[in-house]
């Protein structure tokens, strides 16, 4: 089916979303120039990822999460909560008409509930992925230019200071400093000063942040001055919040082995797309020194596995900060069940256990074959120095 027949969506209002917020959020569904016959379905996906946006519920308007939906006059519609991400729409008796629309109300209050609550963490792109299935045994289409919102955090609530583990004395040993809102969201909008309390530490005493920090600095002047275990405590007058730092082992000597931290499991993004802010997050918000981005391999299509291998080199910075290459081999029980792959270089292939329809359907993914090659291809961008594969 063509996208222009599948039809379009939008979503109101369109604004900024506070993470975790309770609203009101209208989705239109407008059927494409075919109409949709009766026994058809719409299926909306509030992202199908780890978002924990509300599960909507229909059967107490008075309570959270009601939803509603109405079509145009005449026509007779079946709701069904599929997940606590999916509803799917059925057309019961007379066809939709082209251009005729149906109505989904996310958090309707109309009944007395406080409306919906929201994904309680940030996200530049939250779409709501929407598919037709006319029932006539052809596979379901998503529609082009999914609705989508902005989720961004809420005020700072939490002051938080990050030391490395290790150091010696002299060392420049860089302090992130942060603000983060109820959720763990960094604050991006937080405008203010932090001032440093650091007996032992030589380096600056005030933290200005501008709009453009979006609510951490890394401050790299700090040094230790002598050995032990130091810390940092801080506090923002204006908010009356405080923090203290994580200890940091201080030696005399630069210490034989250094301790880095990382999550080696934790990318489920959804859409490809979305891996570089999943490496940008972990570098310059979490601060830790290595992660990877492991996808399951039978939902990953070739482009997919193309952006994530780009995402990787582009945030590679040895010494620094590690994206480690690789992905998730998601066999069944009877073959052993799921195992993390990571390579030692970049630029290898992905060898699938199988595959299934992918919930990827998004704009750089469509027009792929409906079952890709046993294999994601390797980037053909040139490899580093060889190494190997290790499933843990």
């Amino acid at each position: 089916m063509p996208l222009a027949a599948a039809g379009q969506a939008r979503i109101t209002p369109s604004d900024p979303v506070v993470a975790g917020s309770f609203g009101t959020w209208v989705l239109d569904y407008t059927a494409g120039s075919r109409g949709l016959p009766a026994g058809a379905s719409v299926t909306i996906d509030t992202t199908p990822s780890d978002s924990d946006w509300a599960a909507p519920q229909v059967d107490d308007p008075s309570g959270d999460d009601y939803l509603t939906v109405q079509g145009p006059a005449g026509a007779q519609l079946a709701v069904a909560v599929l997940t606590p991400l999916t509803v799917r729409v059925s057309i019961v008796a007379r066809p939709l008409i082209a251009g005729e629309s149906i109505r989904a109300t996310y958090g309707d209050r109309t009944g007395g509930s406080r409306g919906t609550r929201a994904q309680t963490f940030a996200e530049e792109r939250h779409r709501f992925w929407v598919t037709v299935d006319r029932n006539d045994g052809r596979p379901a289409v998503a529609i082009g230019s999914p609705p989508e919102l902005r989720i961004v955090a809420g005020p700072p609530v939490r002051l938080v200071l990050v030391l490395p583990s290790l150091a010696a004395v002299g060392e420049v040993t860089p302090l992130r400093v942060k603000l983060e809102d109820a959720w763990g969201n960094v604050a991006t909008g937080y405008t203010g000063s932090v001032l440093l309390d650091a007996p032992g530490f030589g380096g600056p005493r005030r933290v200005d942040f501008r709009a453009r920090d979006g609510g951490v600095r890394l401050i790299r002047g700090f040094r230790p001055r002598r050995d032990g275990v130091l810390t940092v405590t801080a506090s923002e007058e204006g908010l009356g919040l405080t923090a203290t730092s994580n200890p940091m082992r201080v030696s005399l000597a630069p210490p034989a082995r250094r301790l880095f931290w990382g999550d080696p499991h934790g990318g489920q993004v959804i859409d490809p797309e979305g891996v570089p802010a999943f490496f940008r997050h972990a570098r310059d918000v979490a601060g830790i020194q290595f992660t990877g981005y492991q996808r399951n391999d039978h939902a990953m299509t070739d482009r997919a596995y193309e952006l994530q291998q780009q995402a990787e080199r582009r945030f590679d910075q040895p010494g620094t900060f590690c994206p480690l290459p690789g992905y998730e081999w998601s066999g069944d029980t009877a073959r052993g069940g799921h195992h993390n792959i990571y390579f030692r270089r970049h630029g290898m292939p992905a060898r699938r256990s199988g595959w299934q329809l992918s919930a990827e359907r998004t704009p750089s993914d469509r027009g792929l074959r409906a079952i890709p090659a046993r294999c994601c291809p390797a980037s053909p961008t040139p490899m580093q120095p060889s190494g190997g594969q290790t499933p843990s």
